[in-house]
């Protein structure tokens, strides 16, 4: 998630002097444990309940970096590969597979496809779903610069879900497929909204095979958040409205294992004066029902800030339904023409088994949040940097815990010091689960990754 700054010349320069500063190991946590050398973007990271992980790394080349992780004690990778197709995943589910979404083709004319592959990194087959025109450019999907017009969501026994946006003529169509746990392929792409300006789309699964498909719609003085809530047995629910953007946003969304459905997004004002800075917005639908409970605003940056660029919210969910939200609030302040105090307070909102989100929760005053995660327990982990001061410069890495039935996280815990302003954490299977950290390294040297012991 860069956020990108224009410091002082002082800062500056105090930042580029920094980029000398070597990593940390702080116990708890083990050494980071370098996994790629050139520069990466965007980490994921993900295991299943037979100890199976996966990660993986995108390159500035739109090529993919498929790691295959151990949950036990001992060196975490155990394979690695480059794939120059994959667009998303690999996912891991059931017991030893994976699946990915890939693309193809010039930027004019993308073909997506998927594989079912297995936990030695191999990604398997492309079976094509369709060749499209996506909006922005297929693979990047960087946060300051192309939204992420296509995502699949895999859930643990392997109902799943691919929706993208297809670029028709200056308008747009959103497509949806589905895949139930014995078959093996997707089914036939439809549309799901046949008009309009839709953009960034985020999807989810859970078990019973209720998914949501959420994105952001509308231009100029309609601009909103919709969503259609369904099932992988066929079933597709109306469109619904979720809720409203001032202009830019970026979004996250969660199906739990009990069925609420959870949509967050953040959004700021696009006007030359942007007079609405930053805001976290959120709504709910109960299980069983395809009807959102109502916006609601649960967080606002300072007033005077002006917004930079939204980085989006990141969501996890617990068996029990209850879900963490970790989010950014992006912006400055600025006196007259100068910018005087950049800050972007990182952040995290609970929301309970009543699914009524409580009071945010600073985790720091200046810094990025990467991703959020849940163990089977209820337990949560969240990471994110602190100063980030420029794109590319070293930022110290926490990964902060919330224990089960908790009332707030725990002060964050330093892994490294030399990390970029993107992390992704997951925890090894179990109720006792390690949280695992993948993160960019910063000035371009490459990725590394890091357990908790204890």
């Amino acid at each position: 998630m860069l956020i990108a700054r224009a410091l002082p010349a002082t800062a500056a320069l105090a930042a580029v002097a920094a980029l000398a500063s070597p990593a940390a190991a702080a116990p708890p946590w083990s050494p980071p444990q370098t996994v790629a050398t050139t520069q990466v973007r965007e980490p994921d990271l993900a295991f299943n309940a037979s100890g199976m992980g996966v990660g993986s790394l995108g390159f500035r080349d739109q090529t993919t970096r498929i790691l295959s992780l151990r949950a036990q004690d001992g060196p975490p990778v155990v394979a690695s590969r480059d794939v120059e197709s994959i667009e998303d995943g690999p996912l891991p589910y059931a017991q030893a597979r994976t699946l990915s979404l890939h693309r193809s083709g010039p930027a004019a004319r993308t073909t997506l496809g998927y594989s079912f592959g297995r936990r030695d990194g191999t990604v398997g087959d492309v079976r094509i779903l369709r060749t499209v025109q996506l909006r922005g450019v297929p693979g990047i999907g960087l946060p300051n610069s192309a939204s992420k017009e296509a995502e699949l969501a895999v859930s643990p026994n392997g109902n799943a879900v691919v929706a993208f946006i297809e670029e028709r003529g200056g308008r747009t169509r959103v497509w949806l497929s589905t895949r139930r746990p014995a078959s093996s392929r997707f089914s036939t792409p439809t549309v799901i909204r046949g008009t309009g300006s839709a953009r960034s789309v985020a999807v989810s699964v859970n078990d019973r095979g209720r998914y949501v498909v959420a994105y952001v719609y509308g231009a100029g003085g309609k601009r909103t958040i919709e969503a259609r809530i369904g099932t992988t047995g066929g079933s597709v629910g109306p469109l619904r409205t979720v809720g409203s953007q001032l202009g830019r946003a970026r979004l996250d969304a969660v199906v739990a294992r009990t069925g609420r459905t959870t949509v967050a997004w953040t959004t700021h004002d696009l006007g030359e004066e942007q007079n609405k800075p930053t805001q976290l917005r959120a709504n709910v639908a109960p299980a069983g029902r395809s009807t959102f409970a109502g916006q609601v605003v649960l967080d606002r940056a300072a007033p005077g800030a002006m917004g930079t660029e939204a980085a989006p919210p990141s969501l996890a969910a617990a068996p029990d339904g209850t879900t963490v939200v970790g989010y950014t609030l992006s912006g400055l302040n600025e006196r007259g023409a100068a910018a005087v105090n950049f800050f972007t307070p990182a952040r995290v909102s609970v929301q309970g088994r009543d699914a009524r989100f409580g009071a945010p929760q600073q985790l720091a005053a200046d810094g990025v949040v990467g991703q959020v995660a849940a163990r089977s327990d209820g337990s949560f982990a969240v990471a994110y940097v602190t100063g980030a001061p420029l794109e590319g410069g070293p930022s110290p890495l926490y990964v902060a815990l919330r224990g089960a039935g908790a009332g707030a996280f725990a002060t964050g815990e330093l892994v490294a010091e030399d990390a970029e302003q993107d992390a992704a954490v997951a925890f090894t299977p179990g109720p006792s689960g390690a949280p695992v950290v993948l993160f960019p390294r910063a000035d371009a040297r490459g990725a590394a990754i890091a357990r908790r012991s204890g």
